[in-house]
């Protein structure tokens, strides 16, 4: 974030370092080793695919995100998991089905309150109310649980330090870019799974199947993203292509969620696309992960999301036939 010394804001370039160094030392030590990573590394690859996503060649300088916003938008990257650490304290027991739950959906707002009760101690402008509120509620809104009611709030974000602030947009950047850190480096090593349950262990599989994920500029400010994922000896190939399907639709779920927000806060100017570009290669190490109860778990989030596919294009045909951007639209739009 050399572009906050450069433009004058010197405080906000010191925070950078800062906010950094606090998320190191907050995940010095993993609570919840039975989770995927959520550490630093996961936070700047994060930030990274936001700015990334942001970066739309088409936009005039008027839609282009200003320096605020970027530090903003990457501030909120950094500290979106610090909810993974502090949601139940140090406890390192076992934890049930429950527990887990809790932990996946109720983090974000664990985030968002640890930034508003430490943001001076965590490494933000000491006294800008307005710049860590903000912060605050871009972070949260990175759980799809709760991305409508934090949006809800950002409605009144308006301007921070004099400035006008999109904040929709980026609480809207920052959940795609939650999503896309889909990759193997997530994945813990075997020892750090002993006893995950069913639910940890499909998406420890889930994100050791994909190599790579890629933001694409397309003509016309059109954001695209493109993965790449590895077909495992000990998978078959149906079971592969099953867990293609739900990486896929999850992260058509989610532009489909954000999207208003997205091309609102570019004044229409850019858009997102649900057609998702997907290649492979072969590997030729077995991934060791694959049990019953895990393709369990992986196909019936395809069946829920087969249910949605199926009412959306039934409620397009009842009114007068498919409109374009439906889920259904894109079911066999990967490559």
């Amino acid at each position: 974030m050399n572009e906050c010394r450069s433009g004058g804001l010197d405080d906000l370039a010191i925070s950078v370092d800062r906010v950094q160094q606090y998320v190191i030392a907050w995940w010095a030590t993993t609570y919840l080793p039975w989770f995927t990573d959520h550490g630093p590394e996961h936070s700047k690859r994060v930030a990274k695919y936001a700015l990334d996503i942001a970066a739309i060649p088409s936009l005039s300088e008027q839609h282009k995100l200003t320096t605020l916003e970027k530090f903003i938008l990457w501030s909120s990257a950094w500290l979106h998991d610090l909810g993974m650490q502090s949601l139940l304290g140090n406890a390192l027991g076992p934890l049930d089905s429950a527990v887990y739950d809790q932990i996946r959906h109720e983090h974000p707002d664990q985030s968002c309150t640890e930034i508003l009760t430490h943001g001076e101690a965590i490494g933000l402008p000491s006294g800008d109310i307005p710049l860590i509120q903000c912060i605050a509620y871009v972070a949260r809104a990175h759980g799809t649980k709760h991305y409508t009611s934090s949006v809800e709030s950002l409605q009144t974000c308006t301007h921070v330090r004099n400035e006008p602030v999109r904040a929709p947009l980026l609480a809207s950047i920052l959940l795609l870019a939650d999503e896309l850190d889909l990759h193997y480096q997530r994945a813990r090593p075997p020892a750090a799974h002993a006893n995950l349950n069913y639910v940890s262990q499909a998406h420890a599989l889930k994100h050791k199947c994909v190599i790579s994920c890629e933001v694409e500029h397309r003509p016309g400010g059109v954001v695209s993203f493109s993965l790449r994922t590895q077909r495992f000896p000990d998978i078959p190939s149906i079971v592969a292509d099953e867990i293609d399907q739900w990486i896929t639709e999850k992260l058509r779920r989610q532009i489909a969620l954000v999207e208003k927000d997205f091309a609102e806060g570019f004044a229409g100017t850019a858009s997102l696309s649900r057609s998702i570009r997907l290649t492979h290669t072969t590997a030729h190490i077995p991934v060791g992960m694959v049990s019953p109860e895990t393709i369990s778990i992986i196909r019936d989030d395809n069946a829920q999301d087969d249910l949605i596919n199926h009412r959306g294009a039934l409620s397009d045909l009842l009114r007068g036939g498919r409109q374009p951007g439906t889920f259904a639209d894109h079911r066999n739009a990967s490559e």
